[in-house]
């Protein structure tokens, strides 16, 4: 209560003496600090010379107070230690002993596929690795990434850059995976079958807006580089979570090649997704490097 709240903290030395007193003339061997004293409890009181007087209690909470202050004390100075000395030499190592996977015709480091662990969001870097792999394992296929947008976009008609319709329109792959980032949070994507003719919109949480923007850039390069495809929507599969857009859009493209390829979208089937999609690319850069 307000009349035992004090505004200051004695030195712990002198509390840990206080209470050592308390413990000799009680007889007690314990000082629990977390148990609380009642009305009928005998209320210890130690007089200190120049200070005044202080219940067990009172004691006991600046003792609490000091304990606590000391260990984060001792916590700042071990961070402060792991960074000062300890991650240099870590930066150092792996500098050393070198951090790049081998076999991409990209730098990508070990710490970049780091996002492809569970309830992370996947970097353009893992997407790009795995397309690769998707590429050297079945071929005919190849994967360019659309400009990054931000959501509204009003640059209608010019959404495409002239690089990505010249290789559109030259391409002889039978997909071409064209993964878009929308607000520097969320993967999409479209596809080109170009078996098929057919152009198709995906948006793993089937959003209005998003659709529509994948519409518009879809006829855009209909209309300007591949005549007469068509256009299709897709609604399906859907995410649950809010981490896995990235994983949706590469398993999008990884069922277009392998049509057996399963179905299960659950917690735990995506866990076993991400796995397949880390063991893929880091198996394709150990064949490269052999």
């Amino acid at each position: 209560d307000a009349a035992n709240t004090l505004t200051f903290r004695l030195p712990q030395t002198l509390v840990t003496k206080a209470l050592e007193e308390i413990r000799k003339t009680s007889g007690s061997t314990v000082v629990d600090l977390a148990c609380s004293q009642t009305d009928t409890d005998v209320q210890w009181v130690v007089t200190i010379e120049g200070a005044g007087e202080f219940s067990e209690s009172q004691l006991k909470a600046m003792y609490y107070l000091g304990d606590l202050a000391n260990t984060c004390k001792l916590g700042l100075q071990c961070y402060s230690w792991l960074m000062t000395s300890v991650d240099p030499l870590l930066e150092e190592r792996c500098r050393a002993v070198g951090g790049t996977l081998p076999g991409f015709d990209f730098p990508i480091e070990w710490s970049n596929i780091y996002c492809a662990r569970e309830e992370t969001w996947y970097n353009d870097l893992v997407i790009e690795a795995f397309t690769t792999t998707l590429s050297a394992k079945y071929g005919k296929n190849k994967t360019i990434f659309l400009p990054q947008l931000q959501l509204p976009d009003t640059n209608e008609g010019n959404r495409v850059p002239e690089a990505t319709r010249v290789a559109l329109e030259m391409a002889t792959e039978d997909y071409i995976f064209l993964p878009i980032n929308l607000n520097s949070s969320h993967w999409a994507c479209i596809v080109v079958d170009n078996v098929k003719g057919a152009l198709m919109c995906y948006d793993s949480v089937d959003k209005r807006t998003h659709l529509k923007l994948l519409q518009a850039i879809a006829n855009e390069i209909i209309s300007t580089t591949l005549t007469g495809f068509a256009q299709t929507t897709m609604h399906s599969p859907t995410q649950k979570d809010s981490d896995s857009c990235g994983l949706f859009v590469c398993l999008f493209f990884w069922k277009r090649l392998w049509k057996e390829g399963g179905s299960d979208y659950t917690h735990m089937g995506l866990r076993l997704r991400r796995w397949e999609v880390l063991h893929a690319i880091i198996e394709f850069s150990k064949g490269q490097g052999a």
